[in-house]
């Protein structure tokens, strides 16, 4: 898609249901390569700002550049090829195995063959998921179906990874995996939002976070090590405190 910088950019984007504003006015840019962390609590329009960045839901107003074009000028289905999403909940076959749940994801992505099985063994092996490739994804572990749900958005190498809290309610060792492989994802250039709740994740994996309030941005942090701004050699921890507790204690 390009070699430009910007690699999605949201203008003024609104959302609502009814007379609820889920989303009021949100903007930000996203650059390639980078890995953008979204904050919040529970409602505060994450994935819903997440879902209309897939392209699943059409913003109520606003408009969204993909590579400095702006959306309407992409073919839907061009433009979905170059999209990896992940939802919150677990969008897998569940009768049938990690290899072959890749395998049914890499045929609707056109992959055939020797290349189709040879993307699907690397994705496997990229998410430490060799030994659990043949068992049904419903015997597996949290933490192994989230891998398998990443490794489906990613069987298409997508240069645009849209990622929905993927490592909630799972065990050390997938958590860890899953964010290695996204640190080695935005080295090889891909573009990654992440939504977490988690503070340690967004220290720990993100160059950037946003933090999403009653669907507005409230806060920008950089997370870069040596940072002299926002951060102050703080962690999210104490961020998050004096942002959300003590702020909201003086008000």
């Amino acid at each position: 898609m390009g070699d430009a910088m910007g690699a999605v950019k949201a203008q003024e984007v609104y959302y609502g249901y009814g007379k609820e504003e889920v989303l009021k006015g949100i903007s930000f840019e996203a650059n390639k390569g980078e890995i953008l962390g979204i904050l919040g609590d529970n409602g505060a329009g994450k994935s819903t700002l997440l879902s209309i960045l897939a392209t699943l839901q059409e913003a109520k107003k606003g408009t969204l550049y993909y590579y400095d074009q702006r959306k309407e000028d992409y073919a839907l289905q061009r433009l979905r090829e170059d999209i990896g999403y992940v939802p919150q909940e677990i969008a897998l076959y569940l009768e049938e195995t990690p290899y072959q749940n890749l395998k049914i994801f890499a045929r609707l992505q056109g992959l055939k063959g020797k290349n189709l099985r040879d993307r699907v063994l690397s994705t496997l092996q990229d998410l430490d998921l060799v030994e659990e490739m043949d068992k049904p994804v419903k015997t597996l572990s949290g933490g192994m179906k989230r891998r398998t749900n990443l490794g489906v958005a990613l069987i298409h190498r997508p240069s645009l990874l849209i990622l929905d809290e993927p490592t909630v309610g799972i065990d050390f060792n997938s958590r860890k995996a899953i964010l290695k492989v996204l640190r080695g994802l935005s080295k090889k250039g891909r573009t990654i939002i992440y939504s977490t709740h988690a503070l340690e994740e967004v220290q720990y994996v993100c160059d950037r976070a946003l933090v999403i309030e009653q669907g507005t941005i409230q806060q920008e942090l950089s997370i870069n090590e040596g940072n002299d701004g926002i951060f102050e050699g703080k962690s999210m921890e104490e961020v998050f405190k004096k942002w959300f507790v003590e702020e909201k204690e003086e008000e």
